[in-house]
């Protein structure tokens, strides 16, 4: 079976789609069907024609065009083999192809590519800038977007920035290695800039850079030769990071992208420029001219009269042409080419609808004309694309010839490869125009494209013109359902510089030019029916401050009246008065009050106890062991006193006494009572280990008192005026704080009644002054939630930080600025002449007259001839009574350690009197018969005596 080769631009698999969809309906029995009825269709109309007509020839034409459709477009069958012209490994191939879709698909098809390939051989472009071979200005698009190629390597990138700000530019301007001109006109940067790095300056490469080995210090020279050289031509040939990602954004997945790349990029270069460098090389160059380029952006190339109307209008012409072809050129160059590949799809698709029409008798030459017709109409599509590609590349090549690809032209180069791409992309949009002209014919057609083409340009132009004729220019408006009417307003209005913004509380800030920020928070506040001012509350609290100001004052004053009369009374008083005293008196006393308190308790149960054995009363017991009648006693005591005495009117003299004992004395008796009675009873009685226990216990307490019974004293009396020198002082000293009080309270008053006054009409600014400021003072102390802390006013929790803000703010910024106007008040109350505290003229300092009126008072004393030694007499006096009472107390010790010896003795003999005596009374009692009830009752007495006199055992302190 014979091949028949059919070329389509784009899409050759959905084409081999569509012919097997054919080829597989043809051959189907519902085809069948359908040819039988419409032939049957198709007879009846040449039927009617002939019999409204009597002309044989209708029925000639019937028979011819029934033989035709059926044995020659239906019946044979061919193979064809589609070639996709994008792709030109996509080859596909489908069997039992109807001929009469078959034929025409190769014959026109051919004969379009055939076209299509002659103009691009006659204009000898290579292939990659043959639009049969790679699409509308393939190669000059390689060439732009290599002009774009930046390293995708971060590390790298940063350290060859780094290497043009701190080597580049100072092989510039300091050594003079190169001149910047001849940098931004080098073919080869990347030579240039590391031919001679420097090996004194260098970079500090940052910690975490993988491109070095280690951070720190690099020098030029180190760097250049070490890592950048080295990294780049890695990163820019085949396998690179930068290659890799340039290569998969234009081939994407293809097997042998990087070949084509590489030869593509190779040969569009060279036709354009001449240059001769491989795609590796250029590559290397776009990515150190990127590089250079945003080392020294702040070195800008110099640009001509941009203020000029003229200029102005052309950029903005030109800005907005350009915008206008890169849509419609995006639209022509990608969606034209799949555009014409479905449409070829579609007729192929409808060839059996188009048969089926065609068969009918009155349709048939119809029907085969614009099959023949459209396709032919398709196919005249590519020559167009490959006559336009050709012309775009010829001009761009000679705007291109003597050009160099240097760092200098690279803008001018990216632009112009930019608008003839956008060019050949707008103008591609016309060629479905002009091949329905060749179609049709082409006067027509092309005049309509020229009118297409020439408002587009006119009316971008237009535009610009009249907006710079009137003044007239707006850049990115956005506007959307505005609706406005019925305004008038004449005034004029200028604003700049200021952003504002709404927050998500209803309030807005507003940045100012200078940078400040202005909040206004009145639309996010409620405006309820009552108002409390701040300015109505501070000055009634200042009036009340005041007023509390003038009572403590007005008391104050009273206070300072009463005792200035009292002072002056005084001094009155010392001036008529025949004789004055005062007492000054200074005493010691020593003892012991634990001691005494135990001593005199103890002989308090002595005498109890003696009291009970005898059967006397307690005081014929204390006066028995007083007259040593049952005890044995010790004591000793000293005495000194003295006195000194003066006296105006006494007529005494001074007079000094001292006395002293000592004595000791030791008295024993021992009394045993025994006996027996019997008289329906027995009784048995003893008394000697009580009475023993407390003649000791009364000796004891008796012997601390008398050792402690030690008073010395002193007193001294004269006759002055120091006493009512003292009270005269101190009544001075309460005028003084009187005075200090009323004067504070007068000044509180007076500052507190004028900023009342002051709050009060001037509540305006007082309101408002400080706002602006505490917004910059939030700002400062919370710059990261300032905008809720000064606009939001539901949250409670921002209510209580926003005012603990207010009283800091308070107290650093106004509370130290009315300070100093209290201290400027309070000068001005304090300076003389100032009568308006309704009490008349004041003493100006009451210490200078307490100091004058002292002296006076001293005078007075020296009139009255009152002695000023008695002090140091008397302090004299007392230390020689001390120095006595020193001494007997020695003596007086001396005496006790011979009692103490005496007592030893005593309770010596004591014991053994004690266990004759129980030795005795076991006898007499063995010797009695004793009643069981009479010696329980004695058992219970004697417990009873012990828990009495555990009772009475004095307390320890």
């Amino acid at each position: 079976m014979a091949v028949d080769t059919v070329y389509v631009m784009a899409g050759g698999a959905y084409m081999a789609q569509i012919f097997n969809g054919v080829a597989t309906m043809v051959g189907t029995s519902a085809w069948d069907s359908m040819m039988r009825i419409v032939m049957l269709i198709s007879g009846m109309s040449a039927l009617a024609v002939y019999m409204r007509a009597h002309d044989p020839k209708e029925l000639v034409k019937f028979v011819a065009f029934m033989i035709l459709i059926t044995s020659v477009l239906l019946i044979p069958k061919r193979s064809v083999q589609i070639i996709d012209r994008s792709d030109p490994t996509g080859v596909y191939r489908v069997d039992n192809v109807p001929l009469g879709l078959a034929v025409p698909a190769k014959f026109i098809t051919s004969i379009g590519t055939d076209i299509t390939e002659i103009y691009e051989r006659l204009f000898h472009l290579p292939d990659s800038l043959m639009y049969s071979k790679t699409g509308m200005l393939y190669g000059a698009d390689l060439v732009g977007h290599v002009s774009d190629v930046m390293t995708v390597n971060g590390d790298l990138a940063e350290l060859m920035g780094m290497y043009v700000k701190n080597c580049v530019i100072g092989d510039i301007m300091i050594n003079h290695k190169y001149s910047f001109q001849e940098l931004m006109n080098s073919r080869d940067p990347y030579t240039l800039i590391f031919r001679q790095p420097s090996p004194l300056r260098g970079v500090m490469v940052p910690y975490g850079n993988s491109e070095a080995q280690e951070e720190g210090f690099w020098t030029c020279e180190m760097l250049a030769k070490n890592v950048l050289m080295p990294k780049l031509g890695i990163d820019t040939t085949t396998g690179g990071a930068t290659w890799e990602y340039t290569v998969r954004r234009l081939f994407g997945g293809a097997p042998n992208a990087n070949v084509l790349y590489a030869t593509l990029l190779g040969d569009s270069y060279n036709y354009y420029y001449q240059g001769g460098q491989t795609a590796g090389q250029l590559m290397r160059t776009s990515v150190v001219m990127n590089a250079l380029r945003n080392g020294i952006s702040a070195y800008s190339a110099q640009s001509g009269d941009t203020a000029s109307l003229v200029n102005l209008s052309s950029s903005s012409s030109y800005n907005k042409m350009r915008l206008s072809w890169a849509t419609s050129g995006s639209i022509g160059v990608k969606f034209l080419p799949l555009m014409n590949t479905i449409l070829l799809a579609l007729i192929f698709a409808l060839f059996p609808i188009t048969i089926l029409l065609a068969t009918i008798h009155a349709l048939t030459i119809g029907m085969l004309k614009n099959y023949i017709f459209s396709i032919i109409y398709l196919q005249s599509w590519p020559p167009m694309f490959a006559i336009l590609n050709s012309a775009a590349t010829f001009y761009l090549r000679g705007k291109t010839g003597g050009t160099e690809f240097n760092l200098a032209n690279l803008a001018s180069i990216q632009e112009m490869h930019s608008d003839i791409g956008l060019v050949a992309g707008w103008l591609t949009l016309s060629i479905p125009f002009i091949a329905y002209g060749i179609v049709k014919g082409m006067g027509s057609v092309v005049s309509q494209a020229g009118n297409y083409l020439g408002t587009a340009i006119n009316s971008s132009a237009t535009a610009s013109s009249s907006q710079a004729a009137d003044g007239t220019w707006a850049f990115n408006n956005m506007q959307t359902d505005n609706v406005s009417g019925n305004k008038w307003d004449t005034n004029y209005s200028h604003r700049e510089g200021q952003t504002t913004q709404q927050l998500a509380s209803g309030a807005s800030v507003t940045q100012t030019a200078s940078g400040q920020m202005v909040y206004d928070s009145s639309t996010a506040m409620s405006r309820l029916p009552v108002s409390i001012k701040g300015s109505d509350v501070t000055a009634s609290t200042l009036q009340d401050m005041a007023r509390r100001a003038d009572v403590q004052a007005s008391s104050a004053q009273h206070g300072y009246q009463s005792s200035v009369n009292s002072g002056w009374n005084q001094l009155s008083q010392f001036s008529t008065q025949t004789g004055n005293s005062a007492t000054l008196s200074s005493g010691t006393d020593s003892g012991m009050t634990a001691s005494q308190s135990q001593a005199v308790a103890k002989m308090q149960n002595a005498v109890s106890t003696v009291a009970k054995n005898q059967g006397i009363s307690k005081r014929e017991a204390y006066e028995m062991l007083m007259n040593n009648q049952v005890s044995s006693g010790y004591g000793y005591g000293g005495k000194v006193s003295g006195g000194l005495g003066f006296g105006r009117d006494s007529g005494s003299g001074p007079k000094i006494g001292f006395d002293g004992y000592v004595e000791a004395n030791k008295s024993d008796r021992d009394s045993i009572t025994k006996g027996t009675q019997e008289s329906g009873s027995r009784n048995t009685d003893y008394h000697y280990g009580q009475n023993v226990l407390a003649q000791k216990d009364f000796r004891e307490g008796w012997e601390v008192l008398e050792s402690e019974r030690i008073s010395h004293g002193t007193s001294q009396n004269d006759n002055t005026a120091n006493s009512d020198i003292n009270q005269f002082a101190a009544t001075l000293s309460v005028s003084q704080n009187s005075y200090d009080q009323y004067m504070t309270s007068r000044t509180r008053s007076q500052e507190y009644s004028e900023m009342a006054s002051l709050a009060k009409s001037h509540s305006a600014q007082i309101d408002s002054n400080f706002d602006q400021q505490f917004v910059n003072y939030v700002m400062e102390k919370a710059p990261g939630s300032a905008d809720r802390i000064l606009s939001d006013t539901s949250s409670p929790d921002v209510a209580r930080e926003r005012d603990a803000l207010a009283k800091s703010f308070a107290e650093e910024r106004i509370v130290p600025q009315l300070e100093s106007e209290h201290a400027a008040n309070k000068a001005k109350v304090s300076e003389p002449g100032i009568s308006d505290t309704g009490a008349g003229a004041l003493p100006a300092d009451p210490a200078t007259s307490f100091a004058e009126n002292k002296r006076k008072i001293e005078k007075m004393s020296d009139e009255a001839n009152i002695r000023r030694d008695i002090p140091g007499k008397v302090a004299e006096q007392q230390s020689k009574t001390e120095q006595h009472i020193r001494d007997n107390r020695e003596q007086v010790a001396a005496g006790k350690q011979a009692l103490e010896d005496q007592k030893v003795v005593a309770v010596t003999e004591n014991q053994v009197q004690q266990v004759r005596h129980t030795g005795n009374f076991n006898q007499a009692k063995n010797e009695q018969k004793l009643n069981p009830e009479v010696q329980e009752r004695e058992q219970q007495e004697r417990e009873k005596l012990l828990s009495e006199q555990s009772f009475r055992q004095p307390r320890k302190y």
